[in-house]
């Protein structure tokens, strides 16, 4: 089993221009004052239910990165973000599709053995595995769609909403998209201050 969160950006500005007073195109709209403060509300619930991600993948709107900029320190997540515009406004499908080949990529990790007098290891040995838990940000209407797809629940996902599901597969290359079981859903707004 495999768990999968998926994150909607947090509430981002429609009123943002441009340097010449014109309104930012969609893909560059960037978070509003209600999203600075929901993005690391959210990274705090990841850390505290211990589902810190080993692997997150984000669309490149701009709204994404910084929910992801705010979200990823307060849920203690140190890795890498991969961005792929594969998965913005491109429907439930593409998402299938990214986490089957993104998510099925190898991580190191360092494994230290035995400690020494001054506390260091006597050894050090690399692994190379899947990432247990993934976290993919994205957007709507797309993520209720793959929610729906995954687990058959039809759920609202607010900005910043995160729907955590327990995927019934060994490897996120085996993900297909369906017979995924949705464990919670949280949105900013029902969250104790």
């Amino acid at each position: 089993m495999k768990t999968l969160l998926l994150l909607r950006h947090a509430k981002s500005s429609w009123e943002a221009t441009d340097s010449s007073g014109a309104p930012l195109l969609d893909h560059d709209r960037p978070l509003n004052k209600r999203g600075h403060r929901a993005a690391p509300r959210m990274g705090a619930l990841i850390k505290q239910a211990g589902w810190v991600p080993e692997l997150v993948i984000g669309s490149t709107a701009q709204r994404v990165k910084q929910t992801l900029d705010h979200l990823l320190p307060a849920a203690g997540y140190l890795g890498e973000v991969l961005l792929t515009p594969r998965i913005y406004l491109s429907g439930a499908e593409a998402y299938v599709s990214v986490i089957r080949r993104i998510g099925s990529q190898l991580l190191v990790s360092r494994v230290d053995e035995g400690v020494g007098d001054e506390a260091e290891p006597t050894s050090t040995k690399i692994r190379l595995h899947e990432a247990q838990t993934l976290l993919v940000a994205g957007h709507n209407p797309d993520l209720e769609d793959l929610i729906t797809e995954c687990s058959g629940a039809q759920e609202r996902m607010p900005t910043a909403a995160l729907a955590v599901l327990s995927c019934p597969v060994e490897t996120w290359g085996e993900f297909d998209g369906v017979g995924c079981e949705l464990v919670q859903v949280y949105r900013p707004r029902e969250l104790s201050p």
